[in-house]
């Protein structure tokens, strides 16, 4: 199965699936978890010092010989030093998430990286394709965390009628359901992020796996945040008060309410004043498993879903 896929030829993966960068969470032993289950670990350093980020890439290289990528959040005050520090350890799969990657592309790809670029639109996709990008991820509303604004069953086939590179589609995706039904739509892989922090793996807090598992699909709320971009997350009273005041606020408040709240969340396990990115397919997560058991469930269920429909349909 996915011998002559797309997205494991350019990335030499087994499977097509992407661990969402679960910015802050995602360390080196978990994105070597999920590479050695055969899909693309990522590690998601956030803000960190770029000295921790080596750190982090040690740590994935001494546990897998797998293919593990890294992301990179495209902000001013950190980004120089995270992009010298992934070229000064040759990281060969790059991610991006928020701001524009389109002036790094030429440069990693001078460094010997392959560029994995999110993209909301298709006018986003065919620019930075044009620009060199090797693979887009379509990222639709559903997702968590930094999201898009356009739902996956129109955004991930638009895109993959308009660009000629391997597409990914990312949100809502937690199953193999979900995962059959992005190739239907002509992706070439699938990018999972809420599903993996529910995982054994997960070095995020307790309480934090716990308030997926017994969320609903309603249960997360779609907010501006520091960036300016859409953001989702589990609904609780930091969302819920921000959403009351968010359409007057200034940069600065913004920064002020989510200030630390994040940390608190997948740190401390603050479920009530911490910032929880998750996405709406929270709704079909009730279990706890560790990553090999979910990239197996995501593979070994397509079979069944593909069973059923050719079945329905002749």
């Amino acid at each position: 199965m996915f011998a002559d896929n797309p997205l494991c030829k350019v990335l030499g993966i087994q499977y097509p699936i992407i661990q969402g960068a679960l910015a802050w969470i995602s360390d080196g032993p978990f994105a070597a978890a999920v590479s050695n289950s055969g899909a693309l670990g990522v590690i998601g350093p956030g803000m960190r010092p770029a000295s921790e980020i080596i750190e982090e890439i040690e740590k994935a290289r001494a546990l897998t010989d797998k293919p593990f990528g890294v992301n990179v959040v495209l902000w001013p005050e950190q980004m120089e030093a995270h992009l010298k520090a992934l070229f000064d350890a040759k990281v060969e799969i790059i991610t991006t998430a928020i701001s524009d990657p389109g002036n790094i592309i030429e440069m990693a790809h001078e460094h010997g990286a392959l560029m994995l670029c999110l993209v909301g639109s298709v006018r986003h996709a065919q620019r930075l394709v044009a620009e060199g990008a090797d693979v887009v991820i379509a990222c639709s509303n559903e997702a968590g965390g930094h999201t898009g604004e356009i739902g996956g069953m129109v955004l991930v086939p638009a895109i993959a009628d308009a660009v000629k590179v391997p597409v990914v589609a990312s949100g809502g995706i937690a199953d193999a359901r979900g995962f059959a039904a992005a190739l239907a739509l002509g992706a070439s892989g699938v990018q999972v992020g809420t599903r993996f922090v529910a995982s054994k793996e997960c070095p995020c807090h307790d309480n934090i796996k716990q308030a997926i598992l017994h969320a609903t699909e309603e249960d997360t709320l779609m907010t501006d945040h520091l960036s300016g971009s859409p953001m989702r997350g589990l609904r609780n009273r930091l969302l819920e008060e921000w959403a009351r005041k968010e359409a007057t606020a200034t940069k600065q408040e913004r920064r002020q309410h989510f200030k630390g709240r994040y940390k608190a969340a997948v740190y401390e396990g603050d479920t009530e004043m911490g910032s929880i990115p998750a996405g709406q397919v929270v709704g079909r997560i009730r279990e706890i498993k560790s990553v090999n058991e979910i990239i197996t469930d995501l593979v070994s269920g397509l079979e069944p879903v593909l069973d059923r429909l050719q079945r329905e349909l002749s």
